[in-house]
């Protein structure tokens, strides 16, 4: 076993005090990506002291960049996406506070990674392209536009997690607190067959959950003997109770994006034939209106006239990491 790879932890809740852990555990902390459980608040939290190790090699890799494309490509796949994706993804289980978390992250990232150039991946392109080419006032539109529409296809992390934010649970707790709620009802339901006679319970079996399974098939002599325990009842829950096996499942789902409504003045130019992905489409709508009133349209450059194919072939034949 990877002892630098295992860990164990000892999760409570509030109102219990924490034990010890087994000597036969494994010591350290459970971890994945970026994440660190805390046994605290039996949470998964970014480990920051991680992310500011990543934070200065973020900053050396894009120093060494001696192209503008080169610069992008580097904060695309580092800085917008390795970030991201160790991060973990959102689910109903980490709930919407995982999701700020992140937010707040990525924001502490672009902070600290141009502080000394506006504090933002914008500010430090716009410094870069003023510098080498001596272009002033460059709209943001343009910086974050796809490349089929002329633009510099600029990636933003705060984009993809706004699409899905308002879509996550708020507090993944209610979903137990729910499950128990109904185990609580089908349990007293079951109680109630048994006492009254109803062998089968039908009228009594709440949704997801099977009382013929639950109630003993035998002589009507037993309606005198007692009914099981909640504890006996809900002892197997794992193996038995669909409606945990639905709280389990919902609890793993993770958001999908959610599609921006465009506006009048952006959806009535914007190609719709086009495959626009979720994030391209609020990307558009985003800065749809500045680039309309500096270009009068949403493309850059007028459709077929830009090699997309060979600016694309030119990024990735151009573009390596430094050691």
């Amino acid at each position: 076993m990877n002892e630098e790879k295992t860990g164990s932890a000892i999760i409570t809740s509030k109102t219990e005090t924490s034990g010890r852990l087994h000597s036969s555990l494994p010591k350290g902390d459970i971890r994945w990506g970026f994440l660190k459980l805390d046994a605290g608040s039996g949470r998964f939290l970014i480990d920051q002291v991680m992310v500011d190790k990543h934070i200065e090699e973020l900053k050396r890799q894009l120093d060494a960049c001696k192209s503008t494309f080169d610069w992008i490509q580097a904060w695309n796949i580092y800085g917008a996406r390795f970030f991201t994706n160790n991060f973990g993804k959102p689910a109903n289980c980490f709930g919407k506070a995982h999701v700020d978390m992140m937010l707040e992250t990525c924001s502490r990232i672009q902070a600290k990674v141009f502080e000394s150039s506006g504090g933002s991946v914008t500010a430090a392109l716009k410094q870069i392209i003023s510098e080498r080419f001596g272009v002033k006032d460059i709209p943001e539109g343009y910086l974050y536009f796809p490349a089929s529409m002329g633009g510099l296809d600029l990636k933003s992390p705060f984009v993809p997690l706004y699409m899905i934010r308002d879509k996550i649970t708020e507090n993944p707790e209610s979903h137990m607190d729910k499950f128990f709620e109904d185990e609580d009802a089908a349990y007293r339901r079951a109680k109630s067959a048994h006492e009254s006679g109803d062998r089968l319970g039908s009228r009594f079996a709440p949704p997801g959950l099977s009382l013929p399974s639950l109630l003993p098939t035998s002589s009507t002599s037993d309606k005198d003997e007692p009914f099981m325990s909640f504890e006996e009842f809900s002892r197997n829950r794992e193996q038995t109770s669909s409606i945990l096996g639905i709280t389990y499942w919902e609890l793993l789902e993770e958001p999908y994006d959610t599609w921006i409504t465009l506006t009048s003045d952006v959806s009535s130019i914007l190609n719709t034939g086009k495959n626009s992905s979720p994030y391209e489409e609020w990307i558009i709508q985003l800065y749809g209106p500045e680039m309309l009133a500096r270009f009068g349209s949403l493309n850059v450059v007028e459709p077929g006239l830009l090699p997309t194919g060979m600016v694309g072939m030119f990024r990735e034949s151009r573009f390596k990491w430094q050691g």
